[in-house]
Parts: C-alpha cells; sequence; structure tokens
C-alpha cells in the first residue's frame, strides 16, 4: 500500500465498505429471509501507521479505550460504541452479558472491567459503574508490522431505517480527526500529596489485620492505600502513558474513559487469565523487591525474593487459590512452573503460570467470576475478605485491582488492575496494595507501597515533589 500522510483515500474505501454492507442487509430482507437478528459486521482497512495515543487523545467520540498486550508488540485504541453492557451491581453480569452480547463475528471483542467490591459507593467511579463493556465503534490495532488497521464495527438492526442507519455512521466516521499534528505535552506539577490511609491509621489497620491472621479468620489480606495527588492543571492520562514509551517490560496498558470527566489507567504487570479456545492460563504475582541499581544487586535481590520465607507465603496462598478456582471450574491442569523471577522497570516480583483445558462450556464470565479477586488483590480465605477490606480500608476502591481486558469469541483476556490512577479534573488518584501475611510489619508493609508508588511515578514520568502527612 501506498503509505500517503492523510488516510483520506482510505476511510473512503471503508464508507464504500459500509455503503456495500448496508445494500447486502437490504438484499437480505428483499428475499423474505430471516431479517428479524441484529447483523454485526466489521470493515477493516489498511492506513498509514499512526501513534495510537495520540490518535485517541484528538478524538471527540466516547467511550475511549486503549489496551496493550504485556510482552508482545499490539496495541489497541476505541472510541465509540454500537454496544454497551453496564450495570450497578456485579450479580447482574453473568446474566446481562449472555444474554445480550453480541459475538456473531469472530473478531468481535468487548473491552472493559469490573469494579472491585460488587458495588460503586464514590461518586468518583460513578460513570464507571461496577461493570462496563463496549463493542467498539471504531478501532485502530498496530501489530508488529509498518501499517495500522482501521476497523468500523457496524450493527445493522434489519427492522429499522436502514438509510439513518448508516447515515448516522458515516456521520461519525467523518468526525474522528486524523491530523498528524501531536498536542503540546506540558509537565504535570504536582501542588500537593495526602494519603488513605495516613501513616498513623495504616499502623492501626495493619495491626487489627495481623490480629485477625493471629487467630486464624485469614492467612493473607490486602491492604490498599490512595495517594491523592493534586495537580496545578487538568490530568491527561492519555499523555501521561505515553510518556512511558518502551520502559514497561512484562507490563500490560490500559485506558479506560467512558465519559471526559474522568480516566483510569494503568501499566499492570499482572495477568487475571488468557483464554484461547479451551486453553487458559493463569498466574501468580507475589512478593516485591527492588531490581536494584546495578546487575550484580538486581541478581542478589532476585536471590532474597526467591528464598525470602513471607514473600513465598504470600505468593503460596495465591498459587493455592489459583488451584482451587481451576478445580471448582472442572480445568485440568496440564502444566506448572516453578516459582521464579518477573522483572519489571524498576521492581521484580515471584511469578508462577499454571495452564489448564477447559470444558467446552465454561464461559469467560463464569472464569471472571471465580478467579476474581485472587489473593494477590483480597485475601485467603476469600470468602470473607471483600466485605472486611471494604469496612477496613476507608475508600472506594472502584476499578483498581477489578479485572480489566477484553472478551471475545475465540479468546479472552483480562489484566488485574493495579498500578492504577484515576484522574478527575486537577485530581490524581493512584493505587496501591500490600499483602498482610504472619511475619509483616506495618512499617516495611508502608515502605513497599511507597516503592511500588514510586515505580508508577517514575514510569509516568511525573515530577514528585516531597509532601509531608502534616503538609501535604
Amino acid at each position: 500500500m501506498n503509505m500517503t500522510t492523510c488516510p483520506g483515500e482510505e476511510l473512503k474505501s471503508a464508507a464504500d465498505a459500509i455503503d456495500k454492507e448496508f445494500d447486502s442487509v437490504r438484499n437480505i430482507n428483499d428475499s423474505e429471509q430471516d431479517s428479524s437478528r441484529i447483523i454485526i459486521r466489521r470493515i477493516n482497512v489498511s492506513i498509514p501507521k499512526t501513534n495510537l495515543l495520540s490518535w485517541l487523545d484528538k478524538q471527540i467520540i466516547y467511550p475511549k479505550i486503549y489496551w496493550y498486550s504485556r510482552n508482545i508488540n499490539h496495541e489497541i485504541v476505541c472510541t465509540g460504541s454500537i454496544h454497551t453492557i453496564i450495570g450497578d451491581h456485579l450479580k447482574n453480569l453473568k446474566d446481562e452479558f449472555n444474554d445480550s452480547a453480541l459475538l456473531s463475528d469472530a473478531d468481535c471483542r468487548y473491552f472493559g472491567g469490573l469494579s472491585f467490591q460488587s458495588q460503586i459507593t464514590s461518586p468518583d467511579w460513578n460513570s464507571f459503574s461496577a461493570y462496563q463493556f463496549i463493542l467498539p465503534q471504531f478501532e485502530l490495532v498496530n501489530k508488529n508490522d509498518d501499517e495500522t488497521r482501521f476497523i468500523c464495527n457496524l450493527k445493522i438492526d434489519p427492522t429499522k431505517n436502514l438509510i439513518k442507519q448508516k447515515s448516522k455512521i458515516l456521520d461519525d466516521l467523518s468526525r474522528l480527526d486524523f491530523d498528524e499534528t501531536s498536542p503540546d505535552s506540558k509537565p504535570l506539577h504536582i501542588e500537593s500529596r495526602s494519603n488513605l490511609p495516613d501513616q498513623k491509621n495504616w499502623n492501626i489497620k495493619i495491626d487489627k489485620i495481623l490480629n485477625e491472621i493471629r487467630t486464624g479468620i485469614f492467612k493473607k489480606l490486602v491492604l490498599a492505600r490512595e495517594s491523592i495527588l493534586r495537580c496545578r492543571t487538568n490530568v491527561n492520562a492519555l499523555s501521561l502513558l505515553a510518556n512511558v514509551g518502551d520502559r514497561t517490560m512484562n507490563s500490560y496498558r490500559f485506558y479506560f474513559q467512558p465519559t471526559p470527566e474522568s480516566e483510569f489507567f494503568g501499566i499492570s504487570p499482572e495477568r487475571l487469565f488468557f483464554r484461547d479456545k479451551n486453553k487458559i492460563s493463569v498466574e501468580a504475582v507475589a512478593g516485591t523487591s527492588h531490581r536494584g541499581k546495578t546487575k550484580h544487586q538486581e541478581i542478589q535481590t532476585g536471590r532474597d525474593l526467591l528464598k525470602s520465607e513471607k514473600a513465598n507465603r504470600e505468593h503460596r496462598y495465591v498459587v493455592k487459590n489459583l488451584r482451587q478456582v481451576l478445580n471448582t471450574l472442572n480445568a485440568k491442569i496440564e502444566h506448572e512452573t516453578q516459582p521464579g523471577i518477573m522483572k519489571l522497570h524498576q521492581l521484580q516480583h515471584l511469578f508462577q503460570e499454571i495452564t489448564a483445558s477447559l470444558r467446552n462450556n465454561t464461559d469467560d464470565i463464569d472464569i471472571l467470576t471465580a478467579l476474581h479477586p485472587t489473593p494477590a488483590v483480597g485475601g485467603y480465605p476469600g470468602e470473607n475478605a471483600l466485605s472486611y477490606i471494604e469496612n477496613i480500608e476507608g475508600f472506594d476502591r472502584g476499578w483498581y485491582a477489578g479485572p480489566i481486558g477484553w472478551i471475545g469469541k475465540e479468546q479472552t483476556e483480562f489484566a488485574v488492575a493495579i498500578r492504577s490512577g484515576l484522574s478527575t479534573g486537577k485530581t490524581l488518584h493512584i493505587y496501591n496494595g500490600a499483602g498482610i501475611v504472619k511475619g509483616s510489619s506495618a512499617h516495611e508493609e508502608w515502605a513497599e507501597i511507597e516503592m511500588k508508588f514510586s515505580s508508577v511515578i517514575g514510569l509516568l514520568n511525573i515530577f514528585m515533589p516531597e509532601f509531608t502527612e502534616e503538609n501535604p
């Protein structure tokens, strides 16, 4: 293909393809075949290589989504929706999704996520709801090649006016902005920082959790902190993600913006699961240390992490839970790696992968609800962990530590939305958690979260002045 500086010719090809699809639907109606069911079509054309984050930043059609798969150069941006599945309580997710999802095309994907708890309680998270999945109207996909694929998903209702439906789609197509000029990237100035909980209350909460562990109620519980950053100007999370570049080894990148007022984004190392037909892969990621400033320090801290009694205890609960969940799903475990080290930009984690085969009738929502939350972000045993966390943390996690990803007919993939943030105007909320087990101390767990916080801030290239608890 001739790579021009403007994709106008390619978009005209997309418009022509849309015309043909509506003509084919009209012909189906004329032939008196079944014309009552919704028809899904995908228009797929090649356009010049495009910077996806810059492109998404310019669009005015919501919702807006970004997804970068871990370990492979495969990134997707989406804007608009031809079908949204949304609800205010997770108990309704299975019925709602299975009754209404439009996955007739094998390449269609619903992008979205779930809240950590069963409901949203904070107004900051209202536009996300307890769950939300989007079948995008427009997608741009970059893979390991020199082109970008532009995809227009069509939802055609043969029982309604086809001319009006086609006109609406072509109008939305004309609203897309393919101008190559990038907006000025202004540095984000942080004016204040506060923590929920602060360090004094954190110590109190950790002591309570350790007492519950001593009495045997929990083996492990994850306590999270919300760092609230007040900024001089409005936060642009897409600009922050663009700062990351290629430094996110072994990590997913994600972005979900349901409305112009709020953005949820993150850089997560943790896969919840990947399904390829009836094969599933799950992971245990737990235990944290610095990588070190030299290669020697990196090797030594990795060895220390592998030998750490506390880190291995925390890790074993996650692995044990994954085996139990796979057994509940009647999945047959086929392979399990030995505990190893996952290396990130500044951190290292204990890591283990389990692969299994699923029954043919196992659906993705069953897998999601069985796996979430893992002990890596919740607790073990998990029966009472959610209610205990909700009562002790003092803030709404929203989508932090919930599953985020996509659902397809042949494949599905979800990450755990950790190392993440919520931007609302001039406020940036950064979330991180620590696993509390026997042998934990409040001081060390506070320091571990500070280490994770610094890693996220460093990746986003945010200048972070020093703030004290007394003068946030």
